[in-house]
């Protein structure tokens, strides 16, 4: 894959990182809801997220398509958040790639430890070594809440970075049309307060700006049946916006000449 052929369809490539990036965020706050919940990480939640070289998860797909993306640009935009961004996604990967081991080997040796402990199937020299993994394991145990933690704050740095990369390519309307098509999902990991103020600042006018360029975009391209929701939430934020209005009666006299319902 060529860096011009990358560099070509970037605002594509701009909008699947984000959709990367919310499935990858997403399905680490369960795992970080579940240690919470059982003081514990579970390796298959953790195997799942990050995958293997064979058979990659959402987290090493993100980390793989960061690179791939970022460090192609051929410009100083390879901006400082783009850069940021890069360098974060693959901290966090490099922390739970230790945390994943960290956590099969409480799963998995710890029980098989125990076990020949109380079967007693070991002569005294056995005995020493064994006790001597249980404090390997112990040091596990105990640095799962540090690594737990220091990727949620990493999380935290690298949302902010995308957050100043988002804005700064607020043209891209594919990024727009993400925002707003899975508005609950941006909601969820942002923050609800972050995310509106990120439109907010996209779109100083209002939020029914947003909506409005939403609909626009499509329209322009023939698509009115997909504009009319944006067009009808511009006009449920603004219901006397004048263009919205013109641009409705405009779909609905094209839904009526093709025999479309109007509503």
């Amino acid at each position: 894959m060529s860096n011009q052929w990358i560099l070509e369809r970037r605002e594509v490539f701009e909008r699947d990182l984000i959709q990367d990036f919310f499935e990858a965020k997403l399905l680490f706050d369960t795992i970080a809801r579940t240690y919470q919940r059982n003081s514990a990480v579970s390796f298959d939640q953790l195997n799942a997220w990050v995958g293997s070289d064979e058979n990659k998860g959402p987290l090493w797909l993100l980390k793989d398509h960061s690179q791939r993306l970022f460090r192609t640009s051929s410009s100083a935009a390879g901006s400082l958040y783009e850069n940021l961004f890069d360098w974060t996604v693959g901290s966090i990967f490099h922390e739970t790639i230790k945390l994943k081991e960290e956590a099969y080997q409480i799963e998995s040796y710890k029980p098989l430890l125990e076990m020949k402990v109380k079967n007693k199937t070991h002569d005294a020299t056995l005995g020493a070594i064994i006790q001597e993994y249980f404090v390997l394991i112990e040091r596990a145990k105990e640095s799962v809440p540090v690594a737990v933690q220091n990727i949620s704050a990493l999380f935290n740095k690298v949302l902010y970075h995308l957050y100043e990369i988002i804005y700064a390519g607020r043209g891209n309307m594919l990024i727009l049309l993400l925002l707003l098509e899975e508005e609950k999902t941006a909601a969820r990991v942002f923050g609800r307060d972050t995310y509106r103020s990120l439109l907010n600042r996209m779109f100083p006018e209002g939020p029914h700006a947003a909506w409005l360029a939403a609909g626009r975009y499509y329209l322009e391209g023939g698509w009115h049946q997909q504009a009319r929701p944006f067009i009808e939430r511009c006009l449920e934020i603004q219901p006397e916006n004048d263009c919205a209005l013109a641009l409705l009666a405009d779909i609905r006299t094209s839904e009526e000449k093709n025999g479309s319902p109007t509503g």
